[in-house]
């Protein structure tokens, strides 16, 4: 995987979650909330990556795109 910058936005209750488990020193809490909060947002970045085909999903499976429906006169 190439390494690359990505920006995501942590809320007020985010931050406060942050201080919490590092004020607790709860390693448990902190592993939940990388998967619940940070991956989920990491994923919605890279899904919405600019260098990709917008037809491609983040596994690199082309969605099922359906031909269009010829009508006939």
């Amino acid at each position: 995987m190439q390494r690359q910058k990505i920006v995501i936005t942590l809320d007020a209750k985010d931050l406060q979650d942050v201080e919490r488990i590092v004020a607790d020193r709860d390693g448990a809490l902190a592993v939940e909330f990388v998967r619940k909060v940070i991956k989920p947002r990491v994923d919605d970045v890279l899904d919405k990556g600019h260098c990709k085909p917008i037809f491609e999903s983040r596994r690199g499976q082309p969605e099922k795109i359906e031909p269009p429906q010829i009508k006939d006169m």
